[in-house]
C-alpha cells in the first residue's frame, strides 16, 4: 500500500481537546484503564508506551487511574505530536511522559517498558506481523491491543479526495486512475482470531494470548452528541454495537502476557 492520507487538520484539533479534558471521557480508555490496573499495581515504577497515541489523550483518563512512573506515546504524525506536547508540556519537562515521533513499523530501538498498548491504531498498520513483532520486543509483561478482530480476515480501502479530506490533493473526479485503483486512501483490516493467534505463537511461542470482549462504557459518545460534537466518520452505537456507517465494527481487546523483563 502506498499514497496513505494523513489525518485532518479538524481530527488533529478534537484529539488535542481530549488530551486538555475538554471533551468526555472516551470509553475505550475507561476500559483500558480497568484492564491494566492489575497488572500496572503489580510493578514497583511501571513504564508504559502508547502506540498510536495522537496527542496522548489516553494519559488524561489514566491519571488517578493507573499509578504510572512514566508514559511514552508513540505516534506518526507530527502535527499530532506538536499538539500533545503543547498540552503536556508541564508534565514533559517533569520526566514523567514523553512522546517518539515514528512509524512503528521502521522503528529501530532497544527501549522496553513493562507494558504496551496499541488502541484504535494497529487496524491501520500495513502489516501486522511487523508490528506485532515491534510490540511485543519492546514489551516486558503486557501487551494490549483494541481493534478490529473477527472469522476472516478483510482490508477495507477508502478513497480520499478534497471533497472529503483537507490534506488530499486529488479531486472527486480523479479519485481512481484508469486501471481503477484509488489515488489517495486510507484503509483498516480486520484480522481473524486465527491468524493473530498462528501469528504470536510464531512471534513468541512461550506468550499468553487472551481475547477480552470489548464491553466500553459508551455514554462519553452520548455527551458528545448533547455537547454537537461533529466529526466526520464519528461512531455510533446500534443495539450495543460501535457502527461507522457503512461498518459493523467487530473491536475486541487482544491481551498478551510476556516474560520480556
Amino acid at each position: 500500500m502506498s499514497c496513505v492520507i494523513p489525518n485532518t487538520d479538524d481530527y488533529v484539533a478534537l484529539m488535542k481537546q481530549r488530551a486538555a479534558g475538554a471533551l468526555p471521557e472516551m470509553g475505550c480508555a475507561l476500559r483500558v484503564a480497568e484492564l491494566l490496573q492489575p497488572t500496572v499495581r503489580q510493578l514497583p515504577a511501571p513504564e508504559l508506551l502508547d502506540v498510536g497515541c495522537a496527542t496522548g489523550h489516553f494519559r488524561r483518563v489514566f491519571l488517578g487511574r493507573l499509578p504510572l512512573a512514566r508514559y511514552t506515546g508513540l505516534e506518526i504524525d507530527p502535527r499530532m505530536v506538536a499538539a500533545g506536547r503543547e498540552v503536556w508540556a508541564a508534565e514533559i519537562a517533569h520526566g514523567s511522559m514523553d512522546f517518539i515521533v515514528a512509524d512503528l513499523e521502521q522503528l529501530d530501538t532497544d527501549r522496553t517498558f513493562d507494558v504496551v498498548i496499541c488502541v484504535n491504531a494497529f487496524m491501520y498498520f500495513a502489516s501486522a506481523k511487523r508490528a506485532l513483532a515491534k510490540m511485543l520486543r519492546m514489551t516486558r509483561h503486557r501487551l494490549l491491543v483494541r481493534s478490529y478482530f473477527s472469522d476472516a480476515n478483510y482490508r477495507i480501502v477508502r478513497a480520499q479526495t478534497t471533497r472529503n479530506h483537507d490534506q488530499s490533493t486529488v479531486d472527486e473526479i480523479d479519485a481512481f486512475d484508469d486501471h481503477g485503483n484509488m489515488r489517495s486512501f486510507d484503509y483498516w483490516t480486520i484480522y481473524s482470531h486465527s491468524y493473530i493467534e498462528a501469528l504470536v505463537l510464531d512471534l513468541q511461542p512461550a506468550a499468553r494470548l487472551e481475547w477480552i470482549e470489548d464491553r466500553n462504557i459508551l455514554t462519553g459518545m452520548d455527551e458528545e452528541r448533547r455537547m454537537g460534537l461533529s466529526k466526520r466518520g464519528a461512531t455510533d452505537v446500534l443495539d450495543g454495537h460501535e457502527i461507522s456507517y457503512p461498518f459493523f465494527l467487530p473491536w475486541k481487546y487482544l491481551s498478551i502476557a510476556v516474560s520480556n523483563a
